[in-house]
């Protein structure tokens, strides 16, 4: 028995390899992996972070306003004091040290109100009157804020908060490129290939990133991925499915379109498709939350 088992292994295609002798001759082996790495100009391999006062105060929570301000009316006098910059909400990150406090007055112009929804058929006050909405095209006043600006610590280029600079600058990047998000990857809708053999399947090309701290210095590790798209629209799905239904139509078109993603053309931007029930649950939860 023992004979024969040694037989088949020795006559199998898989064998464990044996170590080479020692030989005085090489070659050189050209090896290529997926990870880059941030480059940096005039060894300038730290960051200095910043804290910004807003006046009058604005909501934490309005983190849009707060970003138009600072990159809009504001832009070209950071600009000129801390060079690139990168806004965080209260916070920004610059290659520049600056330790003096700097004020700086910007003037928001005023806009037009936004209008009422007016009212439509059926509306009515307590009295059951139809209520009258007025409108006003009066444009609001110019808005003069004052930031304040405080120098906070210095951060070496490989600390941990670092990392979250390294990807909020990177994805920015990538948005910059007119990439388009699908869940955690990036997918150029510019460089579709349209399959027509395939029902005129769509294919889009893109990848995944990860942004690490190695020995070696920071790292992005890339994996090329794809996305297909079929060509026809959500409605006709729906429309298809309740005409071969025989069973609960809605149950079968939120099983069909359960994780799904859909772009829009009128805005190309993609949305996941959500199970109704698990839908109404979050609003149940988030509700009992707020109560």
């Amino acid at each position: 028995m023992e004979n024969n088992s040694l037989m088949q292994i020795d006559e199998s295609p898989f064998f464990f390899p044996k170590r080479s002798d020692t030989h005085q001759s090489s070659r050189n082996l050209n090896l290529a992996c997926n990870y880059f790495a941030f480059a940096f100009s005039d060894n300038k391999k730290c960051f200095f972070k910043y804290h910004v006062d807003f006046s009058p105060e604005i909501p934490g929570d309005a983190w849009k306003q707060r970003r138009f301000i600072f990159t809009m009316p504001a832009k070209d006098e950071v600009q000129k004091i801390y060079g690139h910059t990168i806004f965080n909400n209260s916070t920004f990150f610059s290659l520049v040290e600056v330790k003096d406090t700097t004020t700086i007055n910007v003037v928001v112009p005023g806009r037009k109100p936004r209008r009422p929804r007016l009212p439509k058929d059926g509306d009515t006050n307590g009295n059951g009157n139809v209520e009258k909405v007025e409108t006003s095209e009066q444009t609001l006043p110019d808005q003069t804020y004052t930031l304040t600006i405080k120098f906070t610590n210095k951060l070496e280029h490989n600390s941990t908060e670092s990392q979250s600079l390294y990807k909020k600058y990177f994805y920015e990047c990538i948005r910059k490129l007119d990439f388009t998000q699908i869940r955690r990857k990036y997918f150029c809708k510019n460089e579709a290939k349209i399959l027509e053999n395939y029902n005129k399947l769509e294919v889009w090309p893109g990848f995944e990133a990860a942004v690490n701290i190695l020995q070696t210095g920071v790292m992005i590790n890339m994996n090329v991925t794809h996305r297909v798209f079929r060509q026809e629209s959500a409605l006709e799905r729906i429309n298809l499915i309740m005409r071969n239904s025989h069973g609960n139509q809605k149950e079968e078109c939120n099983e069909y379109f359960k994780g799904c993603v859909v772009t829009t053309p009128y805005n190309g931007k993609t949305y996941e498709s959500q199970n109704e029930k698990n839908r109404s649950q979050e609003r149940k939860e988030q509700k009992n939350k707020y109560t």
